[in-house]
């Protein structure tokens, strides 16, 4: 099975206004903690749980927020054992 790769052909200027509501939803959602300047050069990490989430403003006509996640796949989980 293919997966289709996501690219924006068309990168435009994104307009303050956009950049500043992101930024005001993302900054309430994360409560205070550290937020970088402009989501569209770099991303912002936000924890759950042990899981972290990617949200980023991808400058194209329209504009996108991109919310992405790693996933480790075929990590060895080291045995406990508690007799040793």
């Amino acid at each position: 099975m293919r997966r289709a790769r996501l690219h924006y052909a068309v990168l435009v200027s994104i307009g303050e206004s956009l950049r500043s509501r992101v930024h005001d939803l993302v900054g309430g959602y994360l409560d205070g903690q550290p937020l970088v300047a402009d989501l569209a050069a770099e991303p912002v990490a936000i924890c759950c749980g042990t899981a972290v989430v990617y949200v980023r403003l991808v400058d194209a006509e329209p504009a996108v927020v991109r919310v992405f996640s790693p996933l480790l796949r075929r990590v060895d989980r080291p045995r406990i054992c508690w007799w040793s």
